[in-house]
Parts: structure tokens; sequence; C-alpha cells
């Protein structure tokens, strides 16, 4: 099953730019842009489109996924994280509406608290993250690592 709401995106503090994954129109897209009105990505060029199509995952990748969320405690994660002490740091924005889990959750240079999983402590975050990159079947990275707006991350 896969869910009705998905938007993992992370973000840097100056000029504030971002990557992510989300389900727009019922597709899966991972993107790197400028992020405009309400967080949602945007391309820096008038009518371009910051958005790259992700191969639909298997029903497997998605029970995978969910079983993730339900290992790192997605829904007794707080709604936000902040760390005032940092002024210049990145965060991040997870939403997800997905079987019996309907969070809003941000971060500003805060995360959960490490968790044991199988009797090895983690950050909740990242293997959310890892988790993310696994569903986009690589596609994420790629789209990280490119620079889409001909040296936007020079300027």
């Amino acid at each position: 099953m896969r869910p009705s709401k998905l938007h993992f995106q992370e973000y840097g503090y100056m000029p504030h730019a971002g990557y992510g994954l989300i389900i727009k129109q019922d597709k899966l897209y991972a993107y790197h842009s400028i992020l405009g009105n309400n967080n949602e990505p945007e391309s820096r060029e008038m009518g371009g489109n910051p958005l790259v199509e992700v191969p639909e995952p298997s029903e497997k990748m998605w029970d995978t996924f969910y079983q993730t969320l339900c290992d790192i405690k997605v829904k007794e994660w707080s709604k936000s994280y902040v760390n005032m002490h940092i002024l210049d740091g990145g965060g991040w924005i997870f939403k997800i509406r997905f079987k019996d889990i309907n969070r809003s959750i941000r971060g500003d240079n805060d995360e959960p608290q490490a968790i044991f999983l199988n009797g090895i402590r983690v950050l909740p975050k990242q293997v959310l993250h890892k988790a993310i990159e696994e569903l986009s079947s690589g596609v994420l990275t790629k789209v990280m690592d490119q620079d889409l707006y001909g040296g936007y991350w020079e300027e």
C-alpha cells in the first residue's frame, strides 16, 4: 500500500534551497531546487520543472518503507525539532499519511534522539533518509549530485 501523502525534504539555510522526495499528482518525484511558497519545489528558471520522476516503488518497497517508519517510531516523533543555538544550519521536513501513520514533522538544526534498533544505536533521521533513498531507487542521490541550475550552488 502506498501512502496518500509523502514529502521529505532537506534544505540549507542560505540560499533557501533543498532536495527531497514528494508525491504530486499521484506520482513520486525527486527534486533539487529552490523552495517557493509553502516550501514547495520550484525552478529558478521561469517555466522550468525541478521535479524528476522516480520509478514507481514495488509493493514490497512500500511495505519495507512502512516497516522502517514503525521501527524508528515515527508516530512518537515530536512535531518540531529546533536547536536555537545554531543560526546558519539547515532544516528538514517530513510529511507522511500512510496506513495508520499521519505525521507532519520539521526540524531546524535538530532531529530525534538516537534509539536502539536491532541492538545498534542509530539516529532515526539517518535511517529515514536511507529509507527515502531506497524508495527512490537511487534517483534522489543522482538529483542531489547534479547542478541543475547552471552553477546555482556556486553563487
